[in-house]
């Protein structure tokens, strides 16, 4: 196995952005794929934190690494959001679920503004690594993460993030499937409670 190496190697990329600048609208999602057609699975350490260790993994069709990459810097640019007030319709839940300055329930992932019990930016994430508290609030959790990965992964791809469970295993799915599956949980997991 090449040792690892820093992301600008990576398919060809332009060189990174200082991790102070937060990340644009129009960034790129990262590709499920390198150019020569192998699969690029993704390892995510510590996101939401200031020491995420991101590492892309470049492997053969038998499922062997044949490269890997150091791509913490971008992830570190990512996962900050955009430095910009939250839109009408990001927040639109909050009446629900709450957020960062309205958590009756002192919940760590509900709400447009709060993830890993962190007040975010838009488009950012919390330490994946803080426990939800409750069911609704776990709902909350793996909704953020998996919409953090559609907003920053191409579709199919596939990786791993670190969490309070440990290493867990996710699938890039579409944006408009992970809200539509989170909100049915959300309202299964409501009605549950509210029957007992």
């Amino acid at each position: 196995m090449e040792p690892i190496r820093p992301r600008t190697a990576l398919l060809g990329a332009k060189p990174l952005l200082s991790p102070m600048v937060p990340m644009s609208s129009h960034q790129s999602r990262l590709p499920a794929r390198a150019k020569d057609g192998f699969e690029i699975r993704y390892e995510l350490r510590g996101l939401g934190t200031a020491a995420v260790v991101a590492t892309a993994h470049i492997v053969d069709r038998a499922g062997e690494t044949i490269s890997s990459y150091d791509i913490s810097e971008d992830m570190k640019v990512r996962q900050f959001g955009e430095d910009r007030p939250f839109r009408a319709g990001e927040n639109l839940f909050d009446f629900f679920v709450g957020n960062y300055s309205r958590n009756p329930m002192g919940r760590n992932w509900a709400g447009s503004d709060l993830s890993g019990g962190m007040q975010i930016h838009p488009g950012g994430i919390g330490n994946a690594r803080t426990p939800a508290t409750d069911p609704l609030d776990a709902i909350c959790k793996k909704h953020d993460i998996e919409f953090w990965l559609s907003v920053n992964f191409a579709p199919h791809t596939k990786v791993q993030v670190e969490t309070d469970n440990g290493m867990e295993r996710f699938e890039v799915k579409p944006r408009n499937v992970i809200n539509r599956k989170a909100v049915v949980q959300y309202v299964k997991a409501l009605f549950k409670s509210s029957r007992r």
